[in-house]
């Protein structure tokens, strides 16, 4: 039992001692206000290139294909190739026909 005491005590320790060395302030006040003006400032950059982000995707959307446009593409594809294997195995059956 000590020595499960003794090990929350480390723990506590420790976690209170990286709170305080992370906080990045005293533990009070001081110095919040000029951090909030740089946080809202930096929150209204962020609002602008989001909106610049938004705007260049809006802008090239269109030109991309979706998941839909490349199944059809491809299912295009595979009867093309089936049917060009089809005729050439036609063609070959024909003139083997003629020739036999």
């Amino acid at each position: 039992m000590t020595e499960a005491r003794e090990l929350r005590a480390d723990f506590n320790r420790l976690v209170r001692d990286a709170a305080v060395a992370h906080s990045g302030g005293g533990g009070n006040n001081e110095g919040m206000e000029p951090r909030i003006a740089k946080l809202e400032k930096d929150v209204g950059d962020i609002r602008v290139d989001v909106a610049s982000i938004k705007s260049q995707l809006a802008a090239q959307l269109p030109a991309l294909a979706t998941t839909a446009d490349m199944h059809k593409e491809f299912n295009v594809q595979t009867w093309r190739l089936i049917g060009g294997i089809l005729a050439a195995a036609g063609l070959l059956l024909a003139g083997l026909r003629l020739l036999g």
